[in-house]
C-alpha cells in the first residue's frame, strides 16, 4: 500500500473462526444463564442477572469486534529475526528493539500441534458438558430430588477433565466432590436456585 495513494485501501484481515467460535460459545452459556434467571424468584435471579447481563453485553461487543475486526489488527506484520547481543542493545534504535520484541513474542505465541489439540479437546469438553446437561435434563428424570442434571453431569465432567490431565484417582474424586459441594452450597443453599 502506497502512503501517497489516496485510493489505496488496506486489505481486510480474514475472520478467525476460533475467536468467533469461542465468542459464540461463551455467549450461548451466558445467554442461557440470563434467560434461566428470569424463571427464578427475584431474590435468586439478582446475582445471575448482575453477572450475566454485563457479561453478555461485553461478549456481544467482543463478537462484533472479532467479526468485523474493528480496531488494531491482532497479528502485526511478521517481524524479521534480529540477533542483538548485550552491546548491540545499548546502541540499537527503538525500531530495532521493537522488531526484536515482536519476533520474540511471535515465537512464544506459536502453538505446537499437541497444545492446539489440547485446546480443541478442552473446548469439546465444555460443549459436551453443556449439551449433555441439557439433553439429560430433557429426556431423563433427574436423581436425588434435583430438577436438572446440572450437578451430576458437572461431577462427571470434572472427573473426566481431571483424569485427562493425569491427576490421581483419589485426588480427582476429592476435587470433583469438593467443587460440587461448593456449587451446591452456593447455588442451592445460599442463592436458593432450584437445580
Amino acid at each position: 500500500m502506497n502512503a501517497a495513494d489516496p485510493n489505496a485501501t488496506r486489505p481486510r484481515p480474514r475472520i478467525e473462526p476460533g475467536r468467533v467460535g469461542f465468542d459464540l460459545f461463551l455467549l450461548v452459556i451466558v445467554g442461557t444463564l440470563v434467560l434461566t434467571a428470569f424463571s427464578l424468584r427475584p431474590a435468586a435471579a439478582l446475582v445471575p442477572l448482575i453477572i450475566g447481563v454485563p457479561a453478555a453485553l461485553a461478549l456481544i461487543v467482543r463478537l462484533v469486534l472479532d467479526v468485523f475486526r474493528v480496531g488494531r489488527d491482532y497479528r502485526p506484520e511478521p517481524a524479521e529475526e534480529l540477533d542483538l547481543d548485550a552491546d548491540d542493545v545499548a546502541h540499537a534504535s527503538v525500531a530495532e528493539l521493537t522488531r526484536a520484541a515482536r519476533a520474540e513474542i511471535e515465537e512464544e505465541n506459536k502453538l505446537d500441534p499437541t497444545e492446539s489439540g489440547k485446546q480443541r479437546l478442552f473446548i469439546l469438553w465444555g460443549v459436551g458438558y453443556v449439551v449433555l446437561s441439557a439433553l439429560m435434563t430433557l429426556f431423563v428424570p433427574p436423581v436425588l430430588g434435583l430438577r436438572t442434571w446440572f450437578l451430576p453431569v458437572a461431577f462427571a465432567a470434572m472427573v473426566v477433565i481431571l483424569r485427562l490431565i493425569r491427576i490421581a484417582w483419589w485426588k480427582t474424586l476429592a476435587i470433583s466432590a469438593g467443587l460440587i459441594a461448593v456449587m451446591y452450597l452456593l447455588l442451592v443453599v445460599f442463592l436458593q436456585v432450584r437445580l
